[in-house]
């Protein structure tokens, strides 16, 4: 990985928010790198008091790949967690066999994120439907869950640790294999 420039404002910021005794304070933390097939992997924390935290990583694939962008929402609030985990497709139904073949996508790495995607969304509890207007963003392999406050950071974390570290294993195996598209 290579440093990717981040604005000094993003970089580190803190701010206050509310009023008179609702006042919190809030950090921001943000880092970029660049690799090669990757244009720019994203990090950025959020740490506020009263259970607000938020981790969303992004990798955004260089634009002579046909690959999908790679999401990651792990958010925290006082009423509970909210867990989005997906391939964004960046124009190309990766997910279907045929389009992910046109675009020279490692059928191996798909057929596992299928999987991963199957395996895993039993184990969480469904987020609700993706608003319409929203669903050309995701892919049909879209990880979208919501923990009630109640339930144990411990059993949170062992539903959702495995479906990340897998989503981002396989975008990994994906990425490794990516060919040049013909026309970039």
């Amino acid at each position: 990985l290579k440093p990717y420039p981040v604005d000094e404002d993003l970089r580190e910021r803190e701010a206050v928010t509310g009023r008179g005794t609702k006042t919190r304070c809030v950090h921001l933390h943000a880092q970029a790198y660049r690799a090669d097939k990757i244009r720019q992997v994203r990090l950025v924390h959020i740490q506020g008091e009263n259970g607000l935290q938020v981790l969303n990583f992004c990798i955004f694939p260089e634009l002579e790949y046909a690959l999908p962008s790679f999401a990651a929402d792990l958010v925290t609030l006082p009423g509970g967690h909210l867990i989005a985990l997906d391939w964004a497709p960046n124009g190309v139904d990766w997910t279907s066999a045929a389009a992910a073949a046109d675009h020279g996508l490692d059928d191996a790495a798909v057929a596992l994120m299928h999987e991963a995607f199957e395996r895993h969304r039993e184990a969480l509890p469904g987020g609700g439907p993706v608003p319409p207007e929203a669903a050309p963003f995701f892919s049909s392999c879209f990880l979208f869950a919501r923990f009630p406050r109640d339930v144990a950071d411990s059993e949170v974390r062992a539903a959702v640790l495995p479906a990340y570290e897998d989503y981002l294993r396989h975008y990994l195996q994906l990425v490794a294999s990516a060919k040049p598209l013909d026309y970039a």
